[in-house]
């Protein structure tokens, strides 16, 4: 089963999640063919079917790999993290950090681990 097939399954609108690291509430607005989009303080963040799906290729035969927030990490280890590989993919337009949303999500799936310390980071189950 594809990560968003288990999305589609096991995710519902109106749940909410917390960030890694500071634990911060947000909310899944809508789950449908296109994709996901949370709800943030008052703003729409939008990821792809096609971005959830190619996660795991992402992190398989990786260890560690930082979620990437804006708020944690310096422009030179923006390469490699999990930010960088969800802007490559999605449409969303929004400065916000999209990480920081996915990352909780997958965690619920127990598709990954996550580290909710700094700098934080997930890794396949």
């Amino acid at each position: 089963m594809s990560v968003y097939e288990r999305i589609i399954t096991e995710i519902h609108n109106g749940m909410v999640l917390h960030t890694p690291v500071q634990n911060k509430p947000f909310e899944v607005k809508s789950i449908d063919v296109e994709g996901v989009v949370f709800f943030v303080r008052k703003t729409n963040i939008e990821v792809s079917k096609q971005c959830w799906n190619g996660i795991p290729d992402f992190l398989r035969n990786r260890d560690w790999v930082l979620i990437g927030a804006k708020h944690e990490v310096t422009a030179n280890l923006y390469e490699g993290t999990l930010e960088k590989y969800l802007r490559k993919c999605t449409k969303s337009k929004s400065k916000r950090s999209q990480g920081s949303y996915v990352a909780p999500l997958l965690e619920h799936l127990k598709i990954v681990k996550v580290r909710h310390t700094k700098p934080s980071a997930i890794m396949l189950t």
